[in-house]
């Protein structure tokens, strides 16, 4: 098996085992393992490393989500774009919310589109 083949592999396993204690509550132990895999460059887990970070701590840490967010976008994640526009829409940073989604729209997210008639229709 080749080398990039193995880092491939191993950053998916963490992906899933991050993803089922997320499941199960554990967040801490989840955030270890998602940022292992976010290390390796799952995109996947750079994105729910992002979530967690944004949303599921406290106090949460938000440049550090967003620096996940945006690493994921870069290999092309287009969730990982529409979590960026939840996460300034939330901070009422209206035109990097808009941004973002357009983002996500062109990287192929399917709720980014709808999410844009409805602001531009306002």
């Amino acid at each position: 098996m080749k080398r990039n083949d193995l880092i491939k592999q191993r950053a998916e396993t963490n992906l899933l085992r991050a993803c089922a204690l997320e499941d199960k509550g554990r967040i801490t132990s989840a955030i270890k393992l998602y940022r292992q895999a976010a290390h390796l460059g799952d995109a996947i887990a750079q994105s729910n490393l992002g979530n967690l970070l944004d949303d599921k701590i406290r106090p949460g840490r938000p440049s550090d989500a967003v620096y996940w967010y945006k690493r994921s976008v870069r290999l092309g994640h287009p969730t990982a774009a529409y979590n960026l526009a939840i996460h300034y829409r939330n901070l009422g940073k209206h035109r990097w919310h808009l941004h973002w989604l357009q983002v996500a729209e062109r990287l192929g997210d399917p709720d980014a589109g709808a999410e844009i008639k409805d602001l531009l229709r306002v």
